[in-house]
């Protein structure tokens, strides 16, 4: 929160001499598939440059399973060096999703495969496997997570009408009410985001007698404007770019 900021920049100051400045605050975010889909990158096909040819299949996972990961290419085919570099393609495809967060919760198929015994390396499937994973989620869809915190809240009597209504502003989800003294004790769940900056704001209206207190409680869906990384680039990459345009084949739908 922002009174750690402050913390933090004070120690700076005083240890090291360094004037440091910090940005807004973000949440980190997650992804999840929201349907199934396919895509297939062919050897030899424009625009894939690697002697590899990989079909992927995508699509929800139980929540919190992260990412289930299963190969129907049989090892008699595609020995397990080839196979492994395939799984890792798309761990490290997994950690970038359609809005630049880590997608979780998703099961993936590797279900096609075609390699040469002559020019093929593990390391042309290891770098084509993430291409294949992005244009899937890309027809897939996926929906944002974001990070929830359970909260306890107690403030004056006087203050719980105000206090009631900020809740519902953040959207929190308040789960119980009780009157503690001349105190009243609020408990329930909101979006790390909306509830970060609130005790700053509880400090003021009650002149010091409220608390809020939080901790992690996972993930949620996000009922917000669309939030993307920081790092997501702002140009696509070119050859994602050029098979989503269908470049590909007449099967290129999106």
């Amino acid at each position: 929160g922002r009174v750690q900021v402050e913390v933090l920049q004070a120690l700076l100051a005083e240890r090291f001499g360094l004037d440091a400045s910090f940005g807004p605050l973000l949440s980190v975010y997650q992804e999840q598939p929201r349907g199934t889909a396919r895509a297939q990158f062919e050897m030899g096909q424009f625009p894939n440059p690697h002697q590899a040819a990989i079909g992927l299949r995508v699509e929800p996972a139980a929540a919190g399973a992260g990412l289930v990961y299963e190969s129907r290419v049989s090892p008699g085919y595609l020995n397990p060096s080839f196979q492994a570099a395939v799984r890792d393609g798309v761990t490290k495809g997994c950690q970038r999703g359609n809005y630049g967060w880590e997608v979780t919760d998703i099961r993936v198929v590797f279900e096609y495969a075609v390699y040469s015994s002559v020019t093929s390396t593990p390391a042309d499937f290891r770098r084509l496997a993430p291409y294949v994973l992005g244009v899937a989620l890309h027809r897939a869809g996926t929906r944002l997570l974001e990070p929830f915190c359970a909260f306890e809240l107690d403030v004056p009597d006087v203050c719980a009408g105000r206090a009631l209504f900020d809740l519902k502003q953040m959207r929190a989800d308040v789960q119980d009410i009780r009157a503690q003294g001349e105190n009243t004790l609020i408990t329930g769940k909101a979006p790390e985001q909306r509830a970060r900056d609130y005790p700053m704001e509880l400090m003021a209206y009650t002149q010091g007698r409220g608390a809020f207190f939080t901790r992690p409680l996972g993930y949620e869906p996000y009922a917000g404007p669309p939030a993307y990384a920081p790092t997501l680039p702002k140009v696509p990459d070119k050859m994602m770019y050029l098979f989503l345009r269908g470049e590909e084949g007449p099967d290129a739908s999106e």
